[in-house]
């Protein structure tokens, strides 16, 4: 499994990941930074389609 990713940040709000190549069809991640109490709170959402099968949980471990 190999996978090259474009990475932008929006200062203090938001990360986000872009496919740029590898072994998926598909990749995109944002990490979404907000002020939470005395530090920050992370949330995330993932959508990724690899071009061969594997089970999901194999996925969700490496991330």
């Amino acid at each position: 499994m190999e996978i090259y990713l474009q990475v932008t940040e929006i200062p203090s709000r938001q990360i986000q990941f872009r496919l740029e190549s590898g072994t998926f069809e598909n990749f995109s991640a944002d990490l979404d930074l907000e002020d939470y109490s005395d530090g920050t709170l992370i949330t995330y959402k993932v959508q990724a389609t690899p071009t061969f099968p594997i089970p999901a949980v194999f996925i969700q471990q490496a991330l």
